[in-house]
């Protein structure tokens, strides 16, 4: 039976080797991540711009619904109650749905105010 003993010239450069190529897979993964993370942060702002065009489009029927009331000559009191049931409905809603869109978007922009831009 034949025993292999490496010089410890070899074992450095072995192990020199390895650390190279550990470095070179290190380099690619950080990469990788913060492309996967650019990724990710702009996914979120286009929800969160989705969430705000929404906002926007309620805003403006609202709007034009109230403009149109306000210009109806019989306009009648007890109709106004109905608008100011609906008009609070619509803005719990939105309410709920910047909140929504507030909590996935802050992360990714308090993120980006700590972390220098990938290049």
């Amino acid at each position: 039976m034949e025993t292999s003993v490496q010089t410890p010239t070899n074992k450095k450069s072995e192990i020199r080797e390895k650390i190279r190529a550990l470095e070179v897979e290190r380099s690619v993964l950080e990469n990788e991540i913060a492309t996967l993370k650019e990724k990710v942060e702009v996914k979120e702002l286009e929800i969160y711009s989705s969430s705000l065009e929404n906002e926007l489009g309620t805003l403006r029927i609202e709007k034009a619904l109230l403009e149109e009331k306000v210009t109806a000559p019989n306009y009648a009191v007890a109709q106004n109650e109905d608008v100011n049931s609906s008009f609070s409905d619509t803005q719990l809603n939105i309410a709920e749905t910047t909140a929504a869109a507030s909590d996935i978007v802050q992360p990714v922009v308090a993120d980006a105010e700590t972390t220098p831009a990938a290049m």
